[in-house]
């Protein structure tokens, strides 16, 4: 099964721990959590791994001594373009900022508990600095955390920086004086004419983020040994062309590009890659890919970017990224309703369901089985503020229910010190009533019939019903409920749980939820309880 969330959130404060998805899971298949454009911004990678419990014990002062440093500027001129963070002082970026950084994020404890797939835009985009995203991603490799990383417009601009790093030194192996000499030519006749300077993506902020990595490259801040070693001990591991996930019953297969794409597009680079195309079968279209990825990563050789994208290429070209396969699944926008047609994305296929997920289109519409991850969270100095999109799949965990009944005994005790009696006296009943309906009817291991669903919703019902009014303008509550609708979900009644989840914290479109008053909530949440609709493709919004 696969979920889409999307939140406000802002990147630049570490993730309440009250609200935090923390992702467990209890089956063979490893959940899988898929992030939008990452715009070059290591604060949001590192908010993302925050959220779904893949960094645990990170203080909140930690996080914020790593958000000053990615915030401090390379040279007066940027110190006006930051924004004004309470409690952050705007500094210039010195070498052991990257120092402590980098010794943060060296002793960050990592859960490996789930697979992180990036949509793209990971590098060479808009964000301060490649180094920090650099480090975060060793880091996650390191402590064998699986990643994945959609091949992007900005992810072939940053190979083309390593791939003139690497003609210099095979025409000069000593590596400190092509160091001295790249540095040299940077320093005194402009990033322009050194591998940091990028021609297939917008000059400027397109590419700030590897220009900054020039430009402490130049400083003598970072050396080539770190950067070539990234590049092959790390990056050319993660990278993928075209990303998949199964659903644990095999009857569901989800493909990642970073562009939108069809199965049209994967059939043409099937046919390019000399890759036989077969789709009769889930794991028959799985196998092609996985193909095709291996084709990929054998062409990721010298000049690998000028046999990617040929010179008469533009990306800026929307005709030229149509006739070429593979630039149209590291560039392809929505133009019109004609190109969106253009697109073949069945919903079923030979007996099995199809989803499509991508990014680098903001424009191009969702479908019942598409979805565009692409938010400008992260894409500015000024948007560190906005929607968090991630993609979920497997999410069918059986989550410990002492959470909810920690989150519950927390709420229990502030009612009691604001001697709240008759709060105090719903809370118990709320305590009660769904500790009995979980152990009676969802017990970790068990069976879920749908006689169990009928019980444990009723009980939910009840317990709402009591709350109700008690509850309508005690508007903290909605934490708990968004728990709830967790628990609920990892309780085997995943779509119940994805519903009650998305009403609960108020869904943004008007016409599924159009208050946000905590009465209101709650009797839409009893509603949903009533009126149970199994989908396999769901958006939370909250």
């Amino acid at each position: 099964m696969t979920i889409q969330i999307n939140k406000e959130v802002d990147i630049y404060k570490l993730p309440d721990s009250n609200t935090q998805m923390i992702l467990t899971s209890t089956l063979d298949k490893p959940l899988e959590v898929t992030l939008g454009d990452l715009h070059g911004n290591a604060m949001k990678l590192l908010y993302m791994l925050v959220e779904h419990g893949v960094i645990s014990e990170l203080s909140e002062d930690t996080y914020r001594e790593l958000v000053r440093i990615y915030l401090a500027h390379l040279d007066e001129d940027q110190r006006y373009h930051y924004p004004n963070i309470d409690g952050i002082i705007k500094a210039e970026l010195i070498e052991k900022d990257l120092e402590q950084f980098k010794t943060i994020i060296k002793g960050l404890k990592i859960n490996p508990n789930c697979l992180i797939r990036l949509i793209g835009s990971e590098l060479c985009d808009k964000g301060n600095n490649d180094y920090f995203t650099m480090l975060i991603l060793e880091k996650l490799r390191i402590e064998k955390v699986p990643v994945k990383i959609l091949l992007s417009n900005h992810s072939l601009q940053y190979i083309e920086m390593y791939e003139k790093i690497k003609k210099l030194i095979k025409k000069n192996t000593n590596l400190n004086s092509v160091a001295k000499d790249l540095q040299s030519t940077i320093n005194n006749i402009g990033m322009m004419n050194s591998p940091f300077h990028s021609k297939n993506v917008e000059p400027g902020e397109q590419a700030h983020s590897l220009q900054a990595l020039g430009r402490i490259f130049a400083k003598g801040w970072v050396d080539l040994t770190a950067i070539t070693t990234f590049v092959e001990q790390t990056y050319y591991e993660q990278l993928e062309l075209i990303s998949y996930s199964i659903s644990r019953d095999k009857q569901e297969i989800t493909l990642y590009t970073h562009a939108p794409i069809g199965l049209e597009t994967i059939k043409e680079i099937a046919q390019k890659y000399k890759v036989a195309y077969q789709a009769d079968s889930i794991d028959a279209l799985s196998e092609t890919i996985n193909n095709i990825n291996a084709a990929f990563r054998l062409d990721i050789k010298p000049e690998f970017v000028k046999s990617f994208v040929p010179e008469q290429s533009n990306f800026s070209e929307q005709n030229e990224t149509a006739k070429n396969s593979l630039l149209r699944v590291i560039g392809n926008r929505h133009v019109n309703d004609s190109s969106k047609a253009s697109l073949e994305r069945p919903a079923r296929l030979n007996g099995y369901r199809l989803n499509f997920v991508h990014g680098h289109d903001e424009q191009h519409p969702n479908t019942p089985n598409s979805h565009n991850l692409y938010s400008n969270l992260g894409e500015s100095e000024s948007s560190y503020q906005g929607g968090y999109k991630v993609s979920v799949d497997n999410y069918e965990p059986l989550p410990k229910f002492e959470y909810l009944l920690r989150v519950l005994a927390r709420n229990h005790q502030r009612l009691e010190q604001s001697k709240a009696r008759d709060k105090l006296e719903a809370s118990q009943t709320l305590i009660d009533c769904l500790n009995k309906a979980y152990t009676t009817n969802c017990i970790k291991g068990m069976e879920v019939s749908a006689d169990n669903i009928i019980n444990f919703t009723n009980a939910c019902s009840e317990a709402i019903n009591e709350a109700e009014p008690v509850f309508g303008i005690h508007r903290g509550w909605k934490r708990f409920f968004m728990n709830l609708g967790l628990a609920i979900a990892g309780a085997g009644v995943v779509y119940l749980g994805a519903l009650a989840l998305r009403k609960c914290m108020g869904y943004k479109h008007i016409r599924f939820f159009g208050s946000t008053r905590s009465e209101d909530i709650l009797e839409d949440f009893k509603k949903e309880l009533e009126n149970i609709n199994n989908r396999e493709f769901f958006e939370i919004s909250y």
